[in-house]
């Protein structure tokens, strides 16, 4: 009997070690599960565009934020350098004393002279020319003659 002991157990054995490496049967999923899976494997992929959408307009506006703190930044250097210059400028200045004399304002005196002479001699010459004008105006008119055309002026 050893030998048909030793037989069942290979056999035993055999049997087990079938049954345990036949592939398993697939559990089939029902029609409403596999259309839900479909829905949400669609809905990652638009999830996942969102969030890669969502990350390039984020490093966008980050660059964006970046360009415009340098630019500010390169602005408020070059106004302060400005303004350093120039406060300089006016410091050298009042430092310095002036060496050229302030020029007047007014007309030297022989330019005013001269003008206040032509200005009298315009203003006489006006006078003149109306006293001139208003008596040529009181003047009588010449008598004309009383000839006709074919006349002949009188002689002298």
């Amino acid at each position: 009997m050893n030998r048909l002991g030793i037989l069942v157990v290979v056999v035993a054995t055999l049997a087990a070690a079938t049954f345990a490496c036949r592939p398993r049967p697939k559990e089939q999923m029902s029609e409403d599960l596999k259309k839900e899976l479909a829905a949400l494997q669609s809905e990652k992929v638009i999830i996942e565009d969102k969030l890669r959408d969502i990350e390039r307009s984020r490093s966008l506006l980050k660059q964006r934020t970046d360009d415009e703190l340098e630019s500010i930044r390169s602005s408020i250097e070059s106004i302060r350098n400005a303004l350093a210059k120039m406060q300089q400028r006016l410091a050298d200045m009042d430092a310095v004393p002036p060496t050229v004399p302030i020029p007047s304002k007014h007309l030297p005196m022989a330019v005013s002279i001269v003008l206040v002479v032509i200005i009298i001699f315009c203003v006489l010459i006006l006078l003149k020319l109306r006293s001139m004008r208003s008596r040529e105006q009181k003047a009588p008119a010449p008598p004309e003659s009383a000839g006709g055309p074919g006349e002949s002026p009188p002689q002298t």
